[in-house]
């Protein structure tokens, strides 16, 4: 057999490790790669500090806002993980629907997706282009509508806009009224566990 062959994933070995290794003082192999991941995980903490300053908050903030994603599966992860807990709620309470559609710059096609075909936008890949997000909230005749620039692969939100009856209204205005109409069809809302950016 092969070296290649006899090769373990680390999930694997990590999972088989007895308690008789781990008494055991670690190889230098061992601590020089512990010694990288520490060297690589300090920048990281450097750089996370120094982006923070430059942002204002942090950034695990700006991506619970929308304001950026890693990449459109970035996106499409956080959306499939939403209709399965508080947009799924939406779509028996208000009848939401959500759709993206993704512009390719390059290659000038475009992409859309409805809830049930996000596991196909996973397989898009965009560069450069443009990524708009709607969530359509039809029982009450709202929408909310999201924007990003996609540039190197990433999503940087551009604008968000909110409409009432087809008709344009300010963000927080929209999202007051979506507050009080969630409220009413569910009181337990109220107890303010949860806030109305969660439904967006």
């Amino acid at each position: 057999m092969s070296d290649k062959e006899n090769v373990t994933p680390t999930s694997t070995k990590c999972r088989h490790v007895s308690k008789e290794a781990m008494m055991e003082p670690l190889t230098r192999s061992q601590r020089d790669q512990i010694a990288e991941f520490l060297v690589s995980h300090d920048s990281y903490l450097d750089m996370k500090h120094h982006l923070e300053d430059l942002l204002g908050m942090g950034v695990d903030d700006h991506r619970l806002k929308h304001l950026f994603y890693r990449d459109v599966n970035d996106l499409v992860h956080f959306r499939r993980q939403f209709f399965c807990s508080l947009g799924n709620f939406l779509v028996r309470m208000a009848e939401a629907h959500y759709r993206i559609e993704l512009w390719d710059r390059e290659s000038h096609q475009k992409h859309s997706f409805p809830i049930s075909e996000l596991s196909e936008a996973d397989l898009v890949t965009v560069s450069k282009g443009t990524a708009v997000e709607t969530l359509t909230y039809e029982l009450y005749g709202f929408k909310l509508r999201r924007k990003f620039d996609i540039e190197q692969g990433r999503l940087y939100r551009v604008k968000t806009q909110f409409y009432i009856a087809g008709k344009e209204v300010a963000l927080i205005d929209g999202l007051m009224s979506l507050q009080q109409r969630l409220d009413e069809a569910t009181p337990w809302l109220q107890a303010g566990l949860v806030g109305i950016q969660d439904f967006t």
